[in-house]
Protein backbone atom coordinates (compact mmCIF):
# COMPACT_ATOMS: atom_id res chain seq x y z
CA UNK A 1 0.00 0.00 0.00
CA UNK A 2 1.30 3.32 -1.28
CA UNK A 3 0.08 5.17 1.38
CA UNK A 4 1.34 3.77 4.65
CA UNK A 5 4.85 3.51 2.92
CA UNK A 6 4.71 6.79 2.36
CA UNK A 7 3.59 7.44 5.84
CA UNK A 8 6.31 5.10 7.15
CA UNK A 9 9.10 7.24 5.18
CA UNK A 10 7.98 10.64 6.34
CA UNK A 11 7.76 9.11 9.83
CA UNK A 12 11.64 7.86 9.73
CA UNK A 13 12.43 11.20 8.30
CA UNK A 14 10.72 13.14 10.74
CA UNK A 15 12.24 11.02 13.69
CA UNK A 16 15.66 11.36 12.16
CA UNK A 17 15.25 14.81 11.96
CA UNK A 18 14.03 15.01 15.50
CA UNK A 19 17.16 12.86 16.36
CA UNK A 20 19.74 15.56 15.42
CA UNK A 21 17.78 18.39 16.48
CA UNK A 22 18.31 17.39 19.99
CA UNK A 23 21.83 16.39 20.06
CA UNK A 24 25.08 18.45 18.75
CA UNK A 25 26.37 21.43 20.50
CA UNK A 26 25.00 25.15 20.97
CA UNK A 27 28.05 26.80 21.34
CA UNK A 28 28.92 28.72 18.07
CA UNK A 29 26.74 30.96 15.66
CA UNK A 30 27.05 28.23 12.80
CA UNK A 31 26.02 25.01 15.11
CA UNK A 32 22.89 27.83 15.89
CA UNK A 33 22.21 27.90 12.43
CA UNK A 34 22.23 24.58 12.16
CA UNK A 35 20.02 23.76 14.74
CA UNK A 36 17.77 26.58 13.25
CA UNK A 37 17.87 24.83 9.79
CA UNK A 38 16.96 21.76 11.73
CA UNK A 39 13.96 23.22 13.30
CA UNK A 40 12.45 24.71 9.84
CA UNK A 41 13.26 20.91 8.56
CA UNK A 42 11.36 19.42 11.17
CA UNK A 43 8.75 21.43 10.64
CA UNK A 44 8.45 20.81 6.76
CA UNK A 45 8.52 17.32 8.06
CA UNK A 46 5.86 17.62 10.39
CA UNK A 47 3.84 18.98 7.83
CA UNK A 48 4.59 16.06 5.33
CA UNK A 49 4.12 13.63 7.87
CA UNK A 50 0.57 15.08 8.32
CA UNK A 51 -0.03 14.80 4.55
CA UNK A 52 0.81 11.55 4.31
CA UNK A 53 -1.02 10.19 7.69
CA UNK A 54 -4.33 12.09 5.80
CA UNK A 55 -3.72 10.11 2.55
CA UNK A 56 -3.52 6.67 5.08
CA UNK A 57 -6.67 7.53 6.65
CA UNK A 58 -8.07 8.16 3.38
CA UNK A 59 -6.49 4.85 1.70
CA UNK A 60 -7.88 2.67 4.82
CA UNK A 61 -11.30 4.17 5.06
CA UNK A 62 -11.40 3.43 1.13
CA UNK A 63 -9.95 0.00 2.12
CA UNK A 64 -12.73 -0.40 4.50
CA UNK A 65 -15.74 0.59 2.13
CA UNK A 66 -14.26 -2.13 -0.28
CA UNK A 67 -14.37 -4.60 2.14
CA UNK A 68 -17.95 -3.75 3.53
CA UNK A 69 -19.17 -4.45 0.33
CA UNK A 70 -17.02 -7.27 -0.60
CA UNK A 71 -18.95 -8.77 2.95
CA UNK A 72 -22.04 -7.45 1.81
CA UNK A 73 -21.62 -9.60 -1.91
CA UNK A 74 -20.23 -12.57 0.05
CA UNK A 75 -23.08 -12.38 2.31
CA UNK A 76 -25.81 -11.90 -0.37
CA UNK A 77 -24.26 -15.07 -2.18
CA UNK A 78 -24.65 -17.41 1.15
CA UNK A 79 -27.83 -16.10 1.64
CA UNK A 80 -28.32 -17.73 -2.37
CA UNK A 81 -26.47 -20.89 -1.63
CA UNK A 82 -29.04 -21.04 1.46
CA UNK A 83 -31.47 -20.73 -0.96
CA UNK A 84 -30.53 -22.53 -3.87
CA UNK A 85 -30.04 -25.48 -1.17
CA UNK A 86 -33.06 -25.53 0.09
CA UNK A 87 -34.40 -25.60 -3.33
CA UNK A 88 -32.35 -28.52 -4.69
CA UNK A 89 -32.59 -30.23 -1.02
CA UNK A 90 -36.65 -29.82 -1.84
CA UNK A 91 -36.22 -31.34 -5.50
CA UNK A 92 -34.03 -34.27 -4.47
CA UNK A 93 -36.60 -35.11 -1.54
CA UNK A 94 -39.31 -35.13 -4.35
CA UNK A 95 -36.88 -37.51 -6.33
CA UNK A 96 -36.75 -39.92 -4.01
CA UNK A 97 -39.85 -40.08 -3.34
CA UNK A 98 -41.04 -40.83 -6.62
CA UNK A 99 -38.17 -43.77 -7.13
CA UNK A 100 -39.59 -45.36 -3.71
CA UNK A 101 -42.67 -45.23 -5.21
CA UNK A 102 -41.64 -46.74 -9.07
CA UNK A 103 -39.68 -49.49 -6.87
CA UNK A 104 -42.39 -50.25 -4.64
CA UNK A 105 -44.19 -50.92 -8.39
CA UNK A 106 -41.22 -52.62 -9.64
CA UNK A 107 -42.00 -55.31 -6.45
CA UNK A 108 -45.75 -55.60 -7.12
CA UNK A 109 -45.17 -55.92 -10.77
CA UNK A 110 -42.59 -59.04 -10.51
CA UNK A 111 -44.48 -60.30 -7.72
CA UNK A 112 -47.90 -60.18 -10.27
CA UNK A 113 -45.38 -62.15 -13.31
CA UNK A 114 -43.93 -64.44 -10.38
CA UNK A 115 -47.85 -65.45 -10.36
CA UNK A 116 -48.69 -65.43 -14.05
CA UNK A 117 -45.75 -67.41 -14.60
CA UNK A 118 -46.97 -69.95 -12.12
CA UNK A 119 -50.20 -70.26 -13.56
CA UNK A 120 -51.24 -70.20 -9.86
CA UNK A 121 -53.39 -66.97 -10.85
CA UNK A 122 -56.13 -66.57 -13.76
CA UNK A 123 -56.59 -63.79 -16.02
CA UNK A 124 -59.51 -62.64 -14.56
CA UNK A 125 -57.38 -62.28 -11.45
CA UNK A 126 -54.79 -60.46 -12.79
CA UNK A 127 -56.31 -58.23 -14.89
CA UNK A 128 -57.61 -55.68 -12.52
CA UNK A 129 -54.49 -56.11 -10.58
CA UNK A 130 -52.96 -54.06 -13.81
CA UNK A 131 -55.16 -51.88 -14.45
CA UNK A 132 -54.12 -50.73 -10.56
CA UNK A 133 -50.62 -50.81 -10.75
CA UNK A 134 -51.13 -49.21 -14.35
CA UNK A 135 -53.14 -46.08 -12.23
CA UNK A 136 -50.07 -45.90 -9.64
CA UNK A 137 -47.49 -45.82 -12.75
CA UNK A 138 -49.38 -43.26 -14.33
CA UNK A 139 -49.68 -41.01 -10.62
CA UNK A 140 -45.69 -42.01 -10.96
CA UNK A 141 -45.35 -40.75 -14.60
CA UNK A 142 -47.05 -37.46 -13.41
CA UNK A 143 -45.17 -36.51 -10.45
CA UNK A 144 -41.84 -37.23 -12.10
CA UNK A 145 -42.95 -34.70 -15.42
CA UNK A 146 -43.64 -32.44 -12.53
CA UNK A 147 -40.45 -33.38 -11.14
CA UNK A 148 -38.61 -31.95 -14.48
CA UNK A 149 -40.61 -29.25 -15.14
CA UNK A 150 -40.02 -28.04 -11.26
CA UNK A 151 -36.20 -28.45 -11.77
CA UNK A 152 -35.82 -27.08 -15.42
CA UNK A 153 -37.74 -24.41 -13.87
CA UNK A 154 -35.32 -24.08 -10.93
CA UNK A 155 -32.64 -24.56 -13.50
CA UNK A 156 -31.34 -28.06 -11.63
CA UNK A 157 -30.46 -29.23 -15.39
CA UNK A 158 -29.33 -32.47 -13.37
CA UNK A 159 -32.28 -33.51 -11.43
CA UNK A 160 -34.23 -32.84 -14.55
CA UNK A 161 -32.21 -35.27 -16.10
CA UNK A 162 -32.03 -37.39 -13.63
CA UNK A 163 -36.09 -36.81 -13.46
CA UNK A 164 -36.60 -37.74 -16.68
CA UNK A 165 -34.74 -40.55 -16.91
CA UNK A 166 -36.86 -41.99 -14.00
CA UNK A 167 -39.66 -40.87 -16.05
CA UNK A 168 -38.98 -42.65 -19.55
CA UNK A 169 -38.29 -45.93 -16.93
CA UNK A 170 -41.50 -45.69 -16.02
CA UNK A 171 -42.88 -45.22 -18.88
CA UNK A 172 -41.45 -47.88 -20.63
CA UNK A 173 -42.69 -50.00 -17.59
CA UNK A 174 -45.99 -48.85 -18.43
CA UNK A 175 -45.59 -49.84 -21.94
CA UNK A 176 -44.53 -53.40 -21.04
CA UNK A 177 -47.55 -53.75 -18.29
CA UNK A 178 -50.36 -52.30 -21.28
CA UNK A 179 -48.85 -55.08 -23.58
CA UNK A 180 -48.77 -57.79 -20.89
CA UNK A 181 -52.60 -56.43 -20.00
CA UNK A 182 -53.92 -56.82 -23.57
CA UNK A 183 -52.26 -59.94 -23.88
CA UNK A 184 -54.12 -61.25 -20.81
CA UNK A 185 -57.39 -59.49 -21.79
CA UNK A 186 -57.29 -61.37 -25.79
CA UNK A 187 -56.98 -64.84 -24.13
Amino acid sequence: MVAAATFDAQLARFSELAAVARQGPLNSQKNLQRAARAFQEIGEAEKQLGIAAQNLVAALTTARHTQESQAQAIQERAQEIARRTAVAADLLKQYGAIGEKAAELNTLVLDLASKKSDGAGANAELLPLLGQVRARLAEVLEGALRLVTAAREADFQDIAGEADSLREQVATADVKIAAIERSLAAR
